[in-house]
């Protein structure tokens, strides 16, 4: 067993050298041709984060193959990768074609059209109930569904059931008029939340778990809190939110143009991010440029406040997951755990219902491009928990978590040599 574990430890170790290796150069060998794939999903090959996911396989297939001490893996890792393989295409598939234009009618007269995009590897057959409560996905108000597949697939590929909801304005962006030039500057948070939660309503769950990230990492507090929900929602995971501080907009801005750069010189956050987002929507730069004139000033607001936490554990049944990376200038992690820690204390009766975490060396997006990693990580700290071990703004070295296809079918392996 130590030996087998050895042996997938050098495997892993090969992976982190040639990432190691891409960061200095700063360029990852990932091509693809693929086109704009709105209305066109079938006829084109695998996606930017498809191809990103899969060549990290083929890679220590490759290393498996070349090296005679390894060889007694190949078939138990060709298989997972061969599964892996299938279920990589189906949710590349799926999230281009198993979408949704919700319509909304606002208290405004509007109607507002939000997509949803579902996710799902573990369908039960005809006939039989669905038992699992879904994840609905909430990503950041500057980018859009098809820009954020790597943190999605990550929660389908461990067989749970996500719903993608897109945030309105971008759902506008998509349409041929497009949105007003005046709309892009307005603050259109309670606009966000009325639609979000008439697309709860219309999605009709009877449980579920809200997931977001930045914006939507705020607001699903916030609908968590709408006494609507009350014992409707199990667990709400918020990465990166704001919102727990009150922020100049400018300023805001500023750090989060800094934030994309750190994505952009990562040569794997890269592809997941901006290479996915330019080649498979026709809309993503569009979204990028309109972020701050309008979304901004819904980011820069404080709106976590103490009553929302109370109202949000009052109504949910499960636990507030917050997760931040340290390097984080937008959600910035000495703003919002000593909010958490400040909460607990004056609240002690929900102190083991709520979580939150730090990844050393994470950053904004951190949490779109690591997505395996995180689940991963969700899953062995939910066990944790169990065991009483500390779990207030708790330090986690993202050097630790899997990031690509193959470290994740590697780490399963290693578990289950154990």
């Amino acid at each position: 067993m130590a030996e087998s574990r050895q042996q997938i430890d050098k495997l892993m170790s090969k992976v982190e050298t040639r990432r190691h290796a891409a960061k200095i150069l700063k360029v990852l060998e990932i091509q693809t041709d693929r086109g704009v794939t709105q209305g066109t999903p079938v006829e084109v090959p695998q996606s930017p984060t498809a191809r990103l996911f899969l060549d990290s396989v083929n890679k220590t297939l490759s290393d498996i193959k070349s090296d005679p001490m390894l060889v007694d893996f190949l078939p138990v890792f060709a298989k997972k990768s061969r599964e892996l393989r299938n279920d990589v295409n189906i949710l590349d598939y799926q999230h281009h074609t198993n979408s949704i234009d919700i319509p909304i009618a606002l208290e405004t007269g509007e109607i507002q059209y939000i997509r949803v995009t579902t996710l799902d590897l573990a369908q039960p057959p005809v006939g039989v109930k669905d038992e699992r409560d879904p994840y609905i996905g909430f990503g950041g108000a500057g980018s859009i569904t098809e820009q954020n597949p790597g943190l999605w697939w990550a929660f389908a590929l461990e067989g749970k059931k996500v719903q993608v909801v897109s945030f309105p304005e971008q759902n506008q962006e998509r349409m041929v008029k497009g949105r007003r030039f005046i709309d892009k500057f307005k603050n259109t948070r309670k606009l966000q939340l009325e639609s979000f939660k008439k697309t709860l309503q219309h999605l009709g769950h009877e449980r579920m778990n809200l997931i977001g990230h930045s914006l939507g990492a705020a607001e699903i507090i916030e609908l968590a809190a709408d006494p609507e929900f009350a014992g409707k929602i199990n667990d709400v995971i918020s990465l990166a939110p704001v919102g727990f501080e009150k922020q100049n907009v400018l300023s805001l801005a500023k750090r989060f143009w800094k934030q994309g750069r750190i994505t952009k010189e990562d040569p794997e956050g890269k592809i997941v991010m901006i290479e996915q987002g330019n080649v498979d929507a026709a809309v993503s730069s569009k979204v990028g440029l309109i972020a701050f004139a309008g979304l901004g000033r819904a980011a820069a607001e404080l709106t976590i406040t103490d009553s929302v936490l109370e109202g949000a554990l009052k109504n949910m049944t499960g636990e507030l997951q917050v997760w931040t990376g340290q390097n984080d200038s937008v959600s910035r992690p000495s703003a919002i755990h000593p909010v958490i820690k400040e909460f607990v204390k004056k609240h002690p009766r929900y102190m083991n219902r709520v979580a939150s975490y730090t990844i050393n060396g994470g950053y904004h997006d951190f949490f779109i491009t690591n997505g395996l990693g995180l689940v991963s990580a969700i899953d062995k700290e939910s066990e944790n928990r169990i065991k009483g071990i500390p779990y207030l703004d708790k330090r986690i070295d993202s050097e630790t978590l899997v990031r690509s296809a193959s470290e994740w079918i590697l780490s399963k392996m290693k578990a289950q040599s154990a």
